[in-house]
């Protein structure tokens, strides 16, 4: 992963990262079609540390167990279903986690959707 983004090979890095996460190569053949793939190759240089802190692209659960701040834990009901298996984990492990399902959304999620979920959150 590093090597991919020192070499500037944006579209590889994430490619990598994606298909780290259980993403078939069909659908990362989809998603580079798009133009939210150029949106994505923008943040490559995160990615690094993403994967570092995930590893294996398991929930690290030590950390988790070790945030205490309430949180809340959403994903999308159209998600890949590797981010609903990770939000029910982080959702069962933070000690003062809020689970969520936005319903009829994917990971891309337009802010006038979040905005009132994360109002009620924040007022708690």
């Amino acid at each position: 992963m590093s090597e991919l983004v020192e070499k500037g090979k944006r579209g590889d890095a994430v490619a990598f990262f994606i298909a780290g996460m259980g993403t078939p190569p069909e659908a990362i053949e989809d998603m580079r079609k798009t133009p939210d793939w150029k949106v994505i190759e923008e943040v490559e240089r995160t990615l690094a540390y993403d994967y570092a802190v995930m590893g294996d692209s398991s929930v690290p659960l030590d950390i988790a167990r070790a945030v205490t701040v309430p949180t809340l834990v959403m994903d999308g009901s159209k998600s890949f279903e590797f981010m609903h298996e990770a939000a029910d984990t982080l959702g069962r492990t933070m000690l003062n986690a809020e689970r969520a399902t936005l319903e009829g959304r994917t990971h891309d999620v337009a802010p006038e959707a979040l905005a009132p979920i994360l109002t009620e959150f924040f007022k708690a």
